[in-house]
């Protein structure tokens, strides 16, 4: 599998970020569309799969051809990149 990687805009970063959870007697959280914020992603961060770029037209038809471990390893990439955001030079 090969893929390129693109950065979100901030308004993208807000819709892959925000998610809800539920906290159940006290205890148990229960985080609410978990595969949809994944595939979210995905769509706003993946430029091309396997040599193929990604547009509207063709994006949902190839991220449908991978796993769901591929999904979660690529999006946790995409996550991580985005998220870890710029380093303060000292």
């Amino acid at each position: 599998m090969d893929y390129e990687l693109k950065p979100l805009t901030l308004a993208e970063r807000e819709i892959c970020n925000n998610g809800r959870a539920i906290i159940r007697d006290g205890k148990d959280i229960v985080i609410e569309d978990i595969f949809s914020k994944t595939i979210c992603w995905l769509r706003y961060g993946l430029k091309s799969l396997n040599g193929v770029e990604l547009n509207p037209e063709n994006r949902d038809e190839l991220i449908n051809t991978l796993s769901n471990d591929e999904i979660t390893e690529i999006a946790n990439e995409i996550a991580s990149r985005t998220n870890g955001g710029l380093k303060k030079k000292s």
